[in-house]
Parts: C-alpha cells; sequence; structure tokens
C-alpha cells in the first residue's frame, strides 16, 4: 500500500478563482484525512517549492492544476525522473498560460475543461496535448460548463480525481 503524494497548483495568484482549487484540497482532505500527503494549494509561480516538495519522496505524485498551473505541472514534469506523475489533473487550462505539451513523465494526463465561451480557452479547446513522439500517455477530457477557475467545482472530475488518489492508494 502507498500513500498516494497529491500536489494542487493554483491559477493566477490573486484571482476571484483561487478559492475553488482550495475548496477542492479541503474535500479531497476530508475524504481521505492523513492516508495522503497533500500539502495546502501551491502558487503556479512555485515552481521551485514545488520541485522540493516533488523531489521529497521517490513515491509517483497526483498533479492538479488550475489555469496557469496547468503549465506547471507540465514544467515540472519536464524537470522530474520519469514516470513520476501517475495523474495529471489540468482544471480550466489557459491559451494564455503556455500550457506546453505533456512528457512522457505523466502516465495519465485529464483536461477539465470549462463552458466553451470562456476567454482563457475559446470553444473549450483540447489544449493538454502530446509532446513530440509521447505516445505513452493516456489522455482524456471532462466537460463542464463550469466557468474559468470554477472547474474543481466538478463533481465528475472531482469523481475521477479521488478514483486516481484510491488507486494510488491500492498500489
Amino acid at each position: 500500500m502507498t500513500q498516494p503524494n497529491v500536489l494542487c497548483i493554483n491559477g493566477w495568484g490573486g484571482s476571484w478563482t483561487s478559492g475553488s482549487i482550495y475548496s477542492l484540497w479541503q474535500r479531497m482532505v476530508e475524504e481521505f484525512g492523513k492516508s495522503i500527503y497533500a500539502p495546502p494549494p501551491v502558487d503556479f509561480q512555485e515552481t521551485g517549492l514545488i520541485l522540493r516538495y516533488f523531489h521529497k519522496t521517490v513515491d509517483p505524485w497526483i498533479m492538479v492544476g488550475l489555469s496557469c498551473g496547468c503549465s506547471t505541472i507540465n514544467a515540472v514534469a519536464n524537470a522530474a525522473p520519469t514516470e513520476r506523475i501517475v495523474h495529471a489533473f489540468y482544471y480550466s487550462p489557459s491559451m494564455y498560460c503556455n500550457v506546453g505539451e505533456v512528457s512522457i513523465n505523466v502516465a495519465k494526463a485529464t483536461q477539465i475543461s470549462s463552458w466553451p465561451f470562456d476567454f482563457f480557452n475559446p470553444g473549450s479547446r483540447q489544449l493538454i496535448v502530446p509532446k513530440g513522439s509521447n505516445k505513452v500517455t493516456v489522455f482524456n477530457t471532462i466537460q463542464t460548463n463550469l466557468g474559468h477557475g470554477f472547474t474543481p467545482g466538478s463533481d465528475v472530475a472531482q469523481a475521477q480525481l479521488f478514483e486516481a488518489i484510491r488507486k494510488q492508494k491500492g498500489a
């Protein structure tokens, strides 16, 4: 049995949506308690801190990013040892945050898209794409009708996140 590591990365600091990732983190901590290692959400610009968390353990990580936090997931994956991220959840990725491409260090990638009229991702396009010849990562998308930054409130996405944590606990 493994203690899952889960890290939530907030989008643009000071944003009025900052509470949504924090609320998801609170629900996760209430559900799993001390059976997971889940430090409080960090700002997307705190890449150094995120890498320090990431390198504290050799165990795999589940990463949850909101808006600009999605690009930070990919930056960390590119700087990390192979196959350290078992599942990455990209909530409301923004085309203005240079999301980048998903490396082979991410086993599974889920994009949680906001409503089609989102200024940061018009038409709810698939912004999370494989890097180069990445044929390893499994991709899926959850479409919501929630506004940008509020996708952490999606029940469907939460269920998938919690299932990923349970699966990691049983690994």
